[in-house]
């Protein structure tokens, strides 16, 4: 059994002669394999990031951090991803119908999950600056980075990836202007000159570049830690309050630090689609398992961050318990009404 549709098309030459050419889609066995693929990453990423909500909203102490009200908008993203782009994604993937497949309106199948998975990025990049504050400055930590500028904060992070967005739609109308109604789910391919293939390598440059300086940000965090560390070994140490807050500080660190790491792990296989698409010579079937691994690797970075705030975070981790003992106790309620 095949997974691959073959489609036939007529391509018009400068000459005004035709040209036929084959593009590649998914067979009913494909979409059945596209969709068990996803399934398992979209109930994952549903639930993980609703506990990581209930128990923000149902633990007071969680909403007195700043890093912990990144941590929450953050789960709200990755659940909007989840809940929007995602599904979306899959259908623009698998779908032939002309809504999915005109050029006018492909990309809108595309760019939801784009903008929720760069504001996750934009997220992350928020929780490297915080930390690297919260280390460097640790006194002055809370009046630098109070709640109100966070906010304010991640409310420009929301305009910016919109704008992102509208530039991508943008792209995409000049790439397609002179023949709107061009009917090819065929996207796997982008000549160069096209300024959607120009704006796909920008912004990998900058995801590299964002990456960059939140690697700049650890490594400096890195020494500022190890000195705290020396000078608690050489002198008596710290005692009381002020340790077990240094304590704190660099625990909750190192744990945005492999939220960071993750988040890497899972942007790099989508660069390297974007540059192989623009530099390399393919075949378009193996090229489309390629997009389907880098996205299905892109989409699980919002399902991996609840369990590393539940593995290495003890105060969200006693918040999980909370909202599923809460869970159970209801159901066990229900469940007892019904019987009798």
């Amino acid at each position: 059994m095949d997974p691959w549709t073959y489609y036939p098309e007529t391509l018009a030459t400068e000459g005004g002669t035709q040209q036929q050419t084959t593009w590649v889609g998914v067979s009913t066995i494909g979409v059945v394999i596209y969709i068990l693929a996803f399934l398992p990453i979209w109930i994952a990423i549903i639930f993980g990031n609703l506990l990581v909500i209930f128990a923000f909203k149902t633990d007071v102490t969680l909403q007195k951090s700043g890093t912990n009200i990144i941590l929450y908008s953050l789960a709200a993203t990755d659940l909007l991803s989840g809940l929007v782009g995602l599904p979306l994604h899959v259908i623009g993937r698998v779908a032939v119908t002309p809504l999915t497949c005109s050029s006018a309106t492909r990309a809108l199948f595309f760019l939801p999950g784009f903008f929720f998975c760069g504001l996750s990025l934009g997220h992350i990049f928020v929780l490297a600056v915080e930390r690297y504050v919260a280390v460097s400055r640790p006194i002055t930590h809370r009046r630098i980075v109070s709640l109100r500028r966070i906010k304010t904060l991640l409310t420009i992070l929301w305009l910016i990836l919109l704008v992102n967005c509208f530039l991508a739609i943008l792209t995409k109308i000049l790439a397609t202007k002179d023949d709107p109604d061009t009917y090819n789910c065929d996207n796997y391919t982008i000549g160069k000159g096209n300024p959607a293939h120009s704006y796909e390598i920008f912004v990998s440059c900058l995801i590299l570049f964002f990456f960059l300086l939140m690697a700049l940000c650890y490594v400096r965090i890195y020494f500022i830690a190890r000195e705290i560390l020396n000078r608690r070994h050489g002198d008596r140490g710290d005692r009381g309050d002020r340790g077990d807050s240094r304590k704190r500080i660099i625990s909750t660190t190192s744990t945005t630090a492999i939220v960071v790491v993750v988040c890497g792990i899972c942007w790099l296989p989508t660069i390297f689609k974007y540059f192989c698409r623009a530099y390399c010579n393919y075949d378009k079937r193996n090229f489309l398992v390629l997009f389907t691994v880098c996205e299905m690797v892109l989409y699980s970075n919002s399902m991996v961050n609840p369990i590393i705030y539940g593995y290495r975070m003890p105060e969200f981790r006693k918040a999980y318990r909370k909202v599923l003992d809460r869970v159970r106790s209801r159901q066990t309620r229900s469940s007892t009404h019904n019987a009798n």
